[in-house]
């Protein structure tokens, strides 16, 4: 997730004046949002539900971030190709956050906590 924040803020700078200070950053912030919530994830060891919810944001997060880029796309801002250099990565995280959170939710379910 770090390099993908890294990538992204390059990408930023590329960004016409009009896109940079909005769109980009909210890109930007969601991606450094994201951050934030896998280390609040990975501190929660001893509360599952308090796992389950950031897990919760940081999909919500993910699924805002790929909307931003689509966005990006209809206004020109990036092409498709560039958008799809992404992609591998950004369907990484969604599965690993996908996983992520099935396993703590088969915890919860268990009455279990493991580190």
């Amino acid at each position: 997730m770090f390099s993908l924040a890294d990538r992204v803020m390059s990408m930023q700078r590329n960004f016409p004046k009009m896109y940079r200070y909005n769109l980009g950053d909210r890109m930007v912030n969601a991606n450094l949002d994201m951050l934030t919530q896998v280390v609040l994830a990975n501190t929660a060891i001893d509360e599952l539900e308090e796992r389950l919810d950031a897990l919760k944001t940081l999909m919500a997060q993910y699924e805002t971030l790929i909307m931003l880029f689509r966005l990006c796309i209809a206004q020109r801002i990036i092409t498709a190709e560039q958008y799809a250099a992404f992609l591998p990565t950004l369907n990484k995280i969604g599965q690993q956050i996908t996983g992520w959170r099935t396993f703590t939710k088969k915890q919860i379910a268990k009455g279990k906590i493991t580190e």
